[in-house]
């Protein structure tokens, strides 16, 4: 089944993401730590040369709403000790990194993919 959702972003989340300036290395850094805020135990970063593909796993709890990750303005760390304040560092890091992307999460046994 598939299911569409707004993503429109919030306009004061855009004129903020408009002044950033995130290196590549920063952004992977950001992705990486959103793993490791997920109580995984095993991360881990791969990125294909050929098809410019990044791809950031880890085994942790799974997002409870995955279409949160790429909503401006969404936040959802479900209580969790996490290094992220906002709610747009993912988001940040999405932007610098690219023009697509793939958030793909299981929980509960239910596998939910969003693409933006």
């Amino acid at each position: 089944m598939t299911k569409e959702i707004d993503i429109t972003p919030k306009t004061h989340i855009l004129a903020s993401m408009a002044r950033q300036d995130m290196q590549p290395w920063l952004a992977v850094v950001e992705l990486v730590d959103n793993s490791l805020d997920a109580n995984g135990h095993n991360n881990r970063v791969d990125y294909d040369v050929s098809t410019h593909v990044l791809t950031i796993s880890d085994d942790g709890v799974g997002a409870p709403d995955p279409s949160a990750i790429v909503t401006m303005g969404e936040h959802d760390s479900e209580g969790r000790d996490t290094s992220g304040r906002y709610g747009i560092g993912a988001k940040d890091a999405i932007m610098a990194l690219g023009t697509a992307v793939e958030v793909e999460t299981v929980r509960n046994g239910l596998r939910r993919t969003v693409r933006a």
